[in-house]
């Protein structure tokens, strides 16, 4: 849950509810090298029309192991 604004100025009660969750799979290449990919998936669900979303993120992901 978000903070809400001062009471004051609040002309409204703004509630959010934000779901998320993702994995990587990486795979090993010498000693100290890992290659691999990156999946997160997030889903806000908001009190206010037009600020909820639902989206998909992927990309490749890289370590270095000193």
């Amino acid at each position: 849950r978000l903070r809400d604004p001062p009471r004051e100025t609040a002309r409204f009660q703004r509630v959010d509810h934000l779901w998320t969750g993702g994995g990587s799979v990486l795979r090993r290449f010498g000693k100290t090298v890992r290659l691999g990919g990156a999946l997160s998936w997030s889903r806000r669900v908001s009190s206010l029309p037009g600020q909820s979303y639902e989206g998909l993120v992927y990309g490749i992901q890289a370590e270095v192991v000193p």
